[in-house]
C-alpha cells in the first residue's frame, strides 16, 4: 500500500457538519489534510447544532475548513459550490444521507433521490474532475434479516427489510460498477450503530437520554431485546481515515463495529445508571422494517486496514452522557 500523504490532501466531506460528518473533518485534520464540508444544514439534525460543530471546527483549524451549504440532491447546486474548489479536493468522504428505516417507509421517493441519485451525482462529479477516491458511508442495515452471527461481508444482501437498506444497497452496486468502469478507488464501510458526543437527538441512545432527563416515558418498541453492535464515534472515524488511505483493490468493503452486541434495555440501564435518574418504560408495537439483530465481524478491517476498537460501550456511553450534560447546560444558560 502506497502512503497517503495526509498534508498534501483535500477531502472532501458530505454530510460534514453533522454528526459523523463533523467527528470526521476533525480527523482527517488532526492527521494534517484540509477539509471541504458540503451540508444542507437540514431540519433532521437541528441546524443550531449543525453550525455549532462547524464553528468549533473553524475555531481550532481555521482556514484549512471549508463550509459549504449545498443540497447534493440538486446537482446544479452541489456542482455551483464545488466549482472553486474542484481542481483542489483528492478524495471524497460521502456521509451525507437519511438514515431512518422508519421514515423511509413513509418516505421511499426522498430516500431514494437523497440516497441514490445523490451518490450517482457525487461520483459523475468525481468522474470529471478525475478524483478516484470515496469512501462510502454504507450501513448494517444491508444485511437485513439473519438467524446466524455474527455478519460477514460475504454474506449476501440480496434481501433488505427497509426502503432505506435498499437505498445503501443500490450505492454499493452502483458505486462497485463506477470503481470498474472509471479506474476510481471505492471503500464502503458498513457502520454498525454509531454513537458518542453530538448525537443528533433523533437516534435512539440521544432519545433515550433526553426522555430519562426530562422525566418523560422512554418509548420502547416491541419488548426491548432486539440487539444492536454500537460503534463509538471516535472508532468510526478511524476506520475513515484508514479507508482512505487503503488503495488494494479498486472497490471493496468492510464491516465496522465493536463484535459486540446490548439490547435497547440494556441500553436504558447504561443510561440510568450514568444520568443517576429513573427510566419510566413504556412498550410500543414493532414497527416492520427494524431487524432484531446487527453483529459485526470485523476481522477483515482488522487485518486490511489496521482497525481496532478503543473504547468499551460503558466508556463510550459514559463520554456521551458527559456531553449531554453540558449540552443542556448550555442550553439552559442561553435561555437564562
Amino acid at each position: 500500500m502506497s502512503p497517503f500523504n495526509w498534508n498534501d490532501a483535500t477531502v472532501l466531506v458530505t454530510g460534514g457538519a453533522g454528526f459523523i460528518g463533523s467527528h470526521t473533518c476533525r480527523k482527517l485534520l488532526e492527521l494534517g489534510a484540509s477539509v471541504i464540508s458540503l451540508d444542507n444544514y437540514n431540519c433532521i439534525y437541528t441546524p443550531d447544532m449543525k453550525h455549532d460543530n462547524m464553528r468549533r471546527l473553524q475555531e481550532d483549524f481555521g482556514q484549512r475548513v471549508v463550509d459549504l451549504h449545498a443540497d447534493i440532491a440538486d446537482r446544479r447546486q452541489f456542482e455551483a459550490a464545488l466549482a472553486p474548489y474542484a481542481d483542489r479536493i483528492n478524495a471524497v468522504v460521502h456521509l451525507a444521507a437519511l438514515t431512518s428505516v422508519f421514515d423511509s417507509t413513509d418516505k421511499p421517493d426522498e430516500y431514494v433521490n437523497v440516497n441514490v441519485n445523490a451518490t450517482q451525482h457525487i461520483a459523475d462529479w468525481m468522474k470529471d474532475h478525475d478524483i478516484r477516491k470515496m469512501v462510502f458511508a454504507s450501513s448494517s442495515s444491508v444485511y437485513g434479516y439473519r438467524n446466524t452471527a455474527p455478519f460477514f461481508e460475504t454474506d449476501g444482501v440480496s434481501k433488505p427489510s427497509s426502503v432505506y437498506a435498499a437505498t445503501k444497497i443500490m450505492c454499493e452496486n452502483l458505486l462497485h460498477t463506477y470503481a470498474g468502469l472509471y479506474n476510481m478507488h471505492v471503500v464502503a464501510l458498513r457502520f454498525f450503530n454509531i454513537y458518542g458526543p453530538a448525537q443528533p437527538p433523533s437516534l435512539v441512545i440521544h432519545k433515550f437520554a433526553e426522555q430519562i432527563f426530562n422525566k418523560q416515558p422512554v418509548t420502547v418498541y416491541g419488548d426491548g431485546s432486539f440487539q444492536r453492535d454500537y460503534t463509538y464515534v471516535g472508532d468510526a472515524t478511524n476506520a475513515i481515515a484508514q479507508a482512505l488511505a487503503y488503495d488494494k483493490a479498486n472497490y471493496d468493503v468492510f464491516n465496522i463495529g465493536t463484535c459486540e452486541i446490548y439490547s435497547v434495555l440494556d441500553i436504558i440501564r447504561h443510561l440510568e445508571e450514568k444520568l443517576g435518574m429513573p427510566a419510566n418504560v413504556t412498550h410500543l408495537p414493532q414497527p416492520p422494517g427494524d431487524v432484531p439483530l446487527t453483529h459485526a465481524d470485523t476481522s477483515k478491517a482488522q487485518t486490511e486496514l489496521g482497525y481496532k476498537t478503543t473504547k468499551s460501550f460503558n466508556d463510550g456511553i459514559a463520554e456521551f452522557v458527559d456531553w449531554f450534560l453540558s449540552y443542556h447546560n448550555a442550553l439552559q444558560e442561553t435561555v437564562s
